[in-house]
Formats: C-alpha cells, sequence, structure tokens
C-alpha cells in the first residue's frame, strides 16, 4: 500500500511525537507526525484515564483531520506508562500497531 500526500510518496513509518501529561489519574496530550512532507496523518488531541499502577483504562483520540483520521489513525494506548506501550491504529494496511516507551518525564508538585 502506498500512501502519498500530494504528489509525494510517503515512507511506511513517519516519526511521531507523543505529549501525555497526567493529573491524578487523568490524561491528556497530543500526537504529532513531524515528518515534513507527510505530516497530515497521525495527528489528534488525546485524553483518557490510567489506574494507580500505570496502566491505561481509556484513551479519546480527536483527529485534525475529521475523515481520515478517524477512520485510519490511531485510536487508543494500551500498556503501561512507566514501561511499555502500544499505539493501537485502525487501519492496519497503512499505519501498524507500534510499541513505544516513554523518553523523557517531568514531575510537577503543587
Amino acid at each position: 500500500m502506498v500512501v502519498y500526500q500530494g504528489n509525494y510518496v510517503c515512507p511506511r513509518e513517519v516519526p511521531i511525537k507523543i505529549i501525555l501529561r497526567i493529573v491524578g489519574n487523568q490524561l491528556s496530550g497530543s500526537i504529532e507526525n513531524t515528518h515534513e512532507q507527510c505530516n497530515n496523518w497521525q495527528n489528534a488531541s488525546i485524553s483518557g484515564s490510567i489506574d494507580d499502577e500505570g496502566n491505561f483504562l481509556k484513551t479519546k483520540f480527536i483527529h485534525k483531520d475529521k475523515i481520515y483520521g478517524r477512520r485510519e489513525d490511531a485510536y487508543k494506548i494500551e500498556g503501561n506508562i512507566l514501561s511499555e506501550m502500544t499505539l493501537k491504529s485502525k487501519s492496519r494496511q497503512f499505519w501498524k500497531d507500534k510499541q513505544f516507551k516513554a523518553t523523557k518525564f517531568n514531575e510537577f508538585a503543587f
């Protein structure tokens, strides 16, 4: 399956940046495709919740592309915020599920 943006043939994998903010058990954040020429996909705001051990209970993605984003892009995160997570995508012919780990943690106390 070939993915195009305009006349440009996009790579099978694009660089993704995920930012999550956790307050108590609620999470919010975003997913952003940082590829310069194929940046129409995998862009959304994220909300949801985790349990006390850091396991994802629920995630909701609100895609910038209202038509194709809902049909093809990421729709949830599974796993644990402190270990391995999986980004699940609706259309596996375009985007395969991808495992990842957090690379940076910032802690804030109020």
